[in-house]
């Protein structure tokens, strides 16, 4: 099985997004998580029940496949209005403390020094 790069999807505030019904919960980034897919994720293996029989690596390669699938339309899923307030004022923040933030070139050679 070949392996390909992929990118990560990112996570909503507080972890990974919910399967049931509305959840909320505050998280240090001051975003709400709200899931509201219900009962769509149980329907999906349901209605695949081969989906069920798929190894971990095959998974996440499929999980990889529908995320570029989805990302090749942004205008399907419009930012958030939480997300979007977050980001002006965080870029608010850097523009009055530009020295507050590090380079990731520099971030991820402190890291990998340890």
């Amino acid at each position: 099985m070949q392996r390909r790069s992929m990118p990560m999807p990112i996570p909503p505030a507080g972890g990974m997004p919910c399967s049931r019904a509305t959840r909320k919960s505050s998280s240090s980034f001051g975003l709400e998580e709200t899931g509201s897919l219900g009962d769509a994720g149980r329907m999906v293996t349901e209605k695949i029940p081969q989906l069920q029989s798929l190894s971990s690596e095959e998974k996440l390669i499929l999980v990889g496949e529908l995320w570029d699938q989805l990302a090749s339309d942004p205008a399907a899923f419009p930012p958030r209005d939480d997300h979007v307030k977050l980001l002006e004022t965080r870029l608010a923040h850097f523009r009055e403390h530009p020295g507050d933030v590090i380079a990731w070139e520099d971030l991820k050679k402190r890291i990998l020094s340890r």
